[in-house]
């Protein structure tokens, strides 16, 4: 939703019969929902953690509050919405407390995105084992 032409991008996708998704923080969404019902059928939605780590991790302070609002407001409009969580090393601890938080909120799709570090000296943090991580939320 921040390219220029993004308005008239989801003119042209309105005018489809193709399915159309969007994956975004969820910043805009509130003041674009008209827009984004009429040209979207799905919305992705990042959320990482509690507020204390997703904030951190988006570098915005209100990120976690405006990743939820996003996510109440999508639920109201667009047929499929589905949380999308970065499993970066400090976001794993926080899972147990992030399925509580979208089990009430009433999603039903939440997609777990592996951790790929771009510099040599998080090498580490690649191996993460899906599996454990979703034995240690059920």
């Amino acid at each position: 939703m921040l390219h220029p032409q993004w308005q008239k991008i989801a003119e042209i996708l309105s005018n489809t019969n193709t399915h159309n998704a969007i994956f975004t923080n969820g910043i805009y969404i509130p003041d674009r929902i008209k827009t984004l019902k009429r040209a979207y059928n799905e919305i992705l939605i990042s959320l990482h953690g509690n507020e204390l780590t997703h904030n951190h991790l988006v570098k915005n302070n209100d990120g976690y509050k405006t990743s939820l609002e996003a996510i109440k407001v999508s639920l109201d409009h667009i047929p499929s919405v589905i949380v999308e969580t970065l499993l970066h090393p400090d976001v794993v601890p926080t899972l147990e407390h992030l399925a509580g938080v979208l089990n009430q909120s009433g999603i039903i799709e939440w997609r777990l995105m592996p951790y790929i570090p771009t510099n040599q000296h998080s090498s580490k943090f690649i191996g993460v084992n899906m599996f454990s991580v979703l034995q240690k939320i059920q």
